[in-house]
């Protein structure tokens, strides 16, 4: 497992922010009717609110 440090800029400076991330791996073995081409995706997605 590799980790990562990202920084985002959401705009607002001394805000206390929560955040949610969900991600998904793709792979055309598993997941029928996606795109035999491509071998694996993953997708993340992340929510942030205060």
């Amino acid at each position: 497992m590799t980790t990562r440090r990202v920084e985002f800029d959401l705009g607002q400076s001394d805000t206390t922010w929560s955040a949610r991330m969900a991600t998904k791996i793709l792979q055309t073995e598993q997941e029928a009717g996606f795109p035999y081409a491509i071998a694996r995706v993953e997708l993340y997605k992340i929510q942030f609110w205060n």
